[in-house]
């Protein structure tokens, strides 16, 4: 008789999100890999993240970077770091785009008072 069997009198319980039976001793699912208590999820801090030379360069000067180079973080396993590149990437191209805007508008009010004045 085979005692790894799941029937061989080992207290056992349902996956909450899979409801594979597992140990009830597990905190992970050996089926679907997820933790059975949110308590014990490996606590994620942005403060101990720190962005690099080259992360601050993708932010500043080539947004459209940004965000594939968050999404690579991402599936690294670098979560945190994922997503201040993500935020600050997201916040300075909205930041470039008013600005750019504003700039733009300013711009067609100067051509239009200067051709109002060269017409007179």
């Amino acid at each position: 008789m085979n005692t790894n069997s799941p029937t061989s009198g080992q207290d056992l319980t349902h996956c909450r999100w899979c409801n594979a039976p597992i140990k009830q001793a597990d905190k992970i699912c050996k089926h679907c890999h997820e933790y059975q208590d949110l308590n014990d999820l490996p606590k994620v801090s942005l403060v101990d993240s720190t962005l690099s030379t080259s992360d601050w360069f993708i932010i500043f000067f080539m947004q459209f970077l940004g965000i594939p180079a968050a999404i690579v973080h991402f599936y690294s396993g670098q979560k945190a770091r994922a997503q201040k590149l993500f935020i600050y990437t997201l916040f300075f191209t909205i930041i470039y785009i008013l600005s750019f805007l504003s700039i733009n508008s300013i711009f067609s009010t100067t051509l239009k008072v200067l051709k109002m004045v060269n017409v007179n």
